[in-house]
């Protein structure tokens, strides 16, 4: 390692942040809870699906995206949304069970 030029900003910089301390004090501190409500639902988490609309077929024997993402909504307990789309993919994105 080069030794330590006070002209060079990086040198300067790295010996600022090897300076700083930071002490964590937590007083009467409880683990936050991330459920949310929506629509008088409770969701696990106030993260949603994106309302992701057309997204195709990804090749031979693979599911639509869009089922995909409503799976993945279910098993993080999200809220799904969709975005525009025809009834019969709708339907085939409700048989998945989460909320949409």
């Amino acid at each position: 390692m080069k030794e330590f030029d006070p002209a060079n900003a990086n040198h300067l910089a790295r010996a600022a942040f090897d300076s700083f301390m930071v002490e964590e004090r937590l007083i009467s501190s409880a683990v936050p809870s991330l459920d949310t409500v929506i629509f008088g639902k409770t969701y696990k988490t106030p993260i949603m699906m994106p309302a992701f609309s057309h997204l195709p077929v990804y090749g031979e024997g693979m599911e639509n995206g869009m089922i995909e993402y409503a799976r993945a909504a279910q098993s993080l307990g999200a809220l799904n949304w969709v975005g525009m789309g025809e009834n019969d993919s709708f339907q085939e994105i409700m048989t998945v069970g989460t909320d949409t």
